[in-house]
């Protein structure tokens, strides 16, 4: 991969000079970022500097040369006085490089890291309060990385923290000082080691960044070993092998490597010299910001169309190595149904531009919203008849619960399908007790949507492992657990054997929009015709061939539908569009390239969660749903009676049904499977404590089921 802002003017080096060198402070610093980044992915603290992690306590990289140099190492800072500066030795291993700023400009020339580390940059004592702008020469002059990394010295209380999740070659200059710029180098990421030996995993408890891969070594052991990957089932509190995994072959030397692109929990386990045990490893992979690259040469994009997702980094760079022509990058609009080979390329207003066309370049844009972007080239004398696609897909939402003595905080949560949730809690706190507190959460209840899929015949009883004393310990120690939804439903999750007045986790679980692809080519549509749900999106892509494509909403019989849905005038490939549907109706379309093949998409209803909210009054009562719908009764407190269905008013004046009582929870629920009007009744629903617990008052709440029946 080419380097971000080499330079190549001998006078210069690899952007070091004699003198120094001063940023040009004009209209590219009005369009660069200040203070840290924003969004999902912003640098922050970490909180888990004394944790087991990929840069500390028990890794180790795959390779034996220092990953930076000419730092200090996080571990090695001492407090200084206010005339001392931090002293720059090499250090060993994955730590944090530390970059002193002062009045004169950094106090080290150069760094080098691996993807995913990150730089910390400290204002010295008595230094004033300069920023830090990321910076490329542009064959002329240094300008500011537009949308780049920067840090100001007033929003950052003199530290800031940015990491680096692309290998290239990073600039850096201060806003106002005649410095020599800041080079940080980051090498492509090498494997993380760790050991598994005759006791277990060494350490049991890893915490990485998304992106990274984990290499387990282990040799001459006394017994085979191999490692599995395994999951940990909510439901029964224990962990599950996969029925079609054979598993490794056991050996008493051997290595098993894993990558990890999706952020979450995952667990892994190994054989234990003690017959039927296993030994386990929990990995944290915590989310950080994807960057991709975009390569502009004269003729072309490398690559022309780009799928991320939201709260992902794209880079834009060009240099005269490579080119002949001047460019400058702008986002446009989508061409409309009227543009002609002729007319220009609108740009989005205020969206990301280079403002001159350069020699050089790297502009930088974080997209936080899902969508179809495009962009475009110019130069002086022309603009470039061909588009840039960048494909955004949202991000999965996260949910945080924290666990205290207290019990669940919140204890009720609102998801959507594909959402996930994290429970967290101090687990180092709760193993160093002298009578150590060990736990798991499990889910003691869930209502779903009834048409949801089962749970598969395929698992046995010889696939799960249920926790012992070790594992358990390993369970409560890295302090988390989680679990992703994929069905609607009202969901309970309790800690496994606690006493009946410990509260219980709620989680509603509405529909989510998904996401569903159509495939162009020059011979039709693939799927011609799909079945989505309210709010989903729909996105139409066209990778090759020779003929421009565009979507357009049309009638049965062909006729374009005005204010319909149109990605505008037809495009050459690579290019893509999106549309979000967000009520029922067959939907057509066609592509101008293929005006005789139809396509269409079915939008149909599905069950959804009903909220009636229980206080001095029941609200909504009626409810009117349909068949299989869940209706949610939502308490303000916590409350420990069950709602049932009951047939007449003679079986709640008789008390005649039986044991109504769960643990302490703010919902009840039911899947309505039958039409018709029903009623429910609960201790719950009367007013009071007092008089829920001598049921001095009844209270009902109709449902009402429409006829029509839906799939």
């Amino acid at each position: 991969m080419a380097e971000f802002g080499t330079q190549t003017d001998p006078d210069m080096g690899s952007g070091a000079s004699r003198d120094g060198e001063e940023l040009v402070d004009d209209q590219y610093v009005t369009r660069s970022q200040t203070g840290s980044a924003s969004g999902p992915h912003s640098p922050r603290p970490r909180s888990d500097r004394g944790q087991i992690s990929g840069s500390r306590s028990g890794l180790k990289q795959g390779s034996k040369s220092s990953m930076s140099r000419n730092v200090e190492s996080m571990e090695r800072v001492a407090m200084v006085s206010n005339t001392d500066c931090y002293v720059c030795e090499p250090s060993q291993g994955m730590e944090e490089p530390i970059v002193g700023i002062t009045n004169n400009g950094f106090n080290v020339a150069d760094v080098i890291i691996m993807e995913g580390q990150s730089v910390i940059f400290v204002w010295q004592p008595q230094t004033d309060a300069v920023d830090i702008v990321q910076v490329i020469h542009d064959g002329e002059k240094l300008r500011p990385v537009i949308g780049g990394f920067s840090g100001s010295f007033a929003k950052t209380s003199g530290q800031y923290e940015q990491q680096f999740n692309l290998e290239g070659e990073y600039k850096f200059a201060l806003s106002g000082v005649r410095c020599t710029p800041l080079l940080v180098t980051v090498r492509r990421r090498i494997d993380l080691l760790a050991d598994v030996t005759d006791d277990g995993f060494m350490p049991d408890v890893i915490y990485i960044d998304q992106g990274h891969s984990i290499k387990w070594q282990w040799k001459d052991c006394g017994s085979p070993h191999s490692v599995q990957e395994v999951k940990y089932d909510l439901g029964k509190a224990c962990f599950k092998r996969d029925s079609e995994s054979t598993g490794n072959v056991k050996t008493v030397s051997g290595s098993y490597r894993h990558s990890f692109p999706r952020p979450g929990l995952y667990y892994f386990m190994t054989e234990s010299v003690e017959l039927g045990k296993h030994h386990y490893c929990i990995v944290h992979v915590r989310e950080s910001q994807r960057e991709f690259r975009v390569d502009i040469m004269d003729r072309s994009y490398q690559p022309m169309i780009l799928l991320i997702e939201e709260g992902d980094r794209v880079w834009w760079h060009w240099d005269k190595m490579k080119c002949k022509k001047h460019h400058s990058v702008y986002e446009i609009e989508a061409p409309s149904l009227q543009h002609t080979d002729e007319d220009p390329y609108i740009p989005v207003k205020d969206g990301f531009r280079w403002t001159t066309p350069s020699k050089q370049g790297l502009l930088s844009h974080v997209f936080l919203k899902a969508g179809v972007y495009y962009f475009s080239d110019q130069n002086a004398q022309e603009a470039a008849e061909y588009v840039g696609t960048i494909i955004v897909k949202p991000k999965q939402k996260e949910h945080f619960v924290e666990l205290t003595t207290s019990g669940f905080n919140p204890d009720l949560v609102y998801a959507q399908t594909g959402d996930r949730i994290w429970w967290t809690w101090n687990g180092q706190a709760c193993v160093n007790q002298p009578t150590p507190q060990l736990f798991a959460i499990i889910e003691s209840e869930a209502c779903l949507n009834p048409t949801s899929r089962k749970m598969s015949a395929k698992d046995t009883e010889d696939m799960f492992q249920y926790l012992d004393g070790e594992s358990l310990t390993l369970c409560t120690k890295v302090g988390l657990a989680t679990t992703h939804f994929s069905t609607i439903g009202v969901y309970q999750y309790r800690i496994a054997d606690s006493p009946a007045e410990f509260n219980t986790c709620s989680v509603i679980v509405n529909p989510g929009p998904k996401n569903h692809t159509i495939h162009l080519t020059d011979n039709g549509f693939e799927p011609k015709v799909i079945t989505v749900r309210p709010n989903d999106r729909v996105w139409w892509v066209w990778q090759a061939g020779k003929k421009t494509h565009n979507i357009l909403q049309v009638s049965h019989q062909g006729d374009p539908i005005e204010g319909g849905f149109c990605s505008g005038a037809p495009r050459d490939a690579p290019s893509a569009f999106v549309n979000q549907f967000s009520s029922p109706g067959v939907f057509y379309f066609l592509s101008h390239a293929l005006p005789k093949i139809f396509g269409a998409i079915v939008v149909s209803t599905q069950p959804q969660v009903h909220e009636v909210h229980v206080g001095v009054e029941i609200k909504p009562d009626p409810v009117t749903v349909k068949l299989n719908d869940i209706v949610c009764w939502i308490f303000k407190s916590l409350r420990t009676h069950d709602v049932l269905r009951v047939d007449s008013i003679d079986q709640v004046v008789s008390k005649d049904l039986g044991d109504t009582s769960v643990p302490p929870r703010r919902c009840m629920s039911r899947a309505i499977t039958m039409t018709g009007v029903q009623h429910f009744y609960s201790k719950s629903f009367t007013k009071g404590k007092s008089a829920e617990s001598q049921n001095s008052v009844s209270c009902c709440c109709a449902v009402m089921q429409l006829i029509r029946r839906v799939k």
